[in-house]
């Protein structure tokens, strides 16, 4: 066992003896009236969202990004463990999701020959964020309303038959019987780690002592250019060679939907 892991359990086994030798100390003082609560939990929370990958193109400008939206917002899913006091929560854990890159040409336009291009690729990383929340207001009893901040790491791991480079040939008819061949040379490549950050807001309804669930918004921030695709895209008979650069990039939107299970909580009561 590593020395991280040795300190997160020791603060982890810490924090629950004090919550506990706390709580333990108001139950036994007599004669005092107790005017004062405050919460206090463990959770875990497992999470579903939409995270926006933001893509820059550089190349023809005629050219523009994906127009599928299932592109753009990539399904995320993780879980998270945490510690909530009453108006001040920390959590860490690991989420699975995907940053798309590419471009498109679309077919109403042309240049020569080119019509209905359309190239893109989706990377996979495992992200560990470490986040923390504090509560800015409470409109209702069960309500809270927490401005958000955090980082995350982000790891790809071994990209066994991710192919780097290929050559695409594709032919179409023109209007006059000839055949005009269109071929592009695509290159890919991706960071396998980087760091990202993100601001947010998150909105939390206690159910009860053990259960709340949470809807949050985050802008995400992140470097530019996690994934890029580069093509070159060439067809017989016209010598122009067209160049594009897709960069794909957390620097977007994330949507992020969570049941929390409290355990280990405490109601501890505080004398004035």
């Amino acid at each position: 066992m590593n020395c991280s892991i040795k300190v997160f359990i020791f603060i982890l086994c810490s924090s629950f003896w004090a919550t506990i030798t706390e709580a333990q100390y108001f139950e036994q003082k007599e004669g005092n009236l107790p005017i004062e609560k405050r919460y206090r939990a463990f959770f875990i929370k497992p999470v579903i969202g939409l995270i926006q990958s933001r893509v820059n193109l550089e190349g023809h400008d005629r050219f523009s990004k994906s127009q599928s939206p299932g592109d753009a917002y990539q399904m995320a899913l993780g879980a998270l463990l945490g510690y909530q006091l009453e108006d001040f929560t920390v959590d860490l854990g690991i989420i699975k999701y995907a940053i798309y890159s590419g471009f498109y040409f679309p077919s109403n336009t042309s240049i020569g020959g080119l019509t209905g291009i359309n190239r893109g690729f989706s990377l996979g990383y495992l992200q560990f964020p470490l986040t923390a929340k504090y509560t800015v207001w409470k409109p209702a009893k069960k309500w809270q309303i927490r401005g958000v901040i955090g980082g995350q790491l982000n790891i790809r791991g071994q990209s066994f038959g991710f192919l780097k480079q290929s050559v695409e040939e594709a032919g179409s008819m023109t209007s006059t019987g000839a055949r005009i061949t269109i071929r592009s040379v695509i290159d890919k490549e991706f960071r396998s780690r980087f760091y990202s950050g993100n601001l947010g807001i998150d909105a939390t309804y206690q159910l009860n002592n053990q259960f709340n669930v949470s809807v949050e918004v985050h802008r995400m921030f992140s470097q530019q250019d996690i994934g890029i695709l580069k093509a070159e895209v060439t067809q017989n008979g016209d010598p122009a060679t067209y160049h594009i650069k897709a960069a794909g990039s957390l620097n977007g939107l994330a949507l992020r939907l969570g049941v929390a299970y409290n355990f280990l909580y405490s109601k501890v009561r505080r004398d004035l």
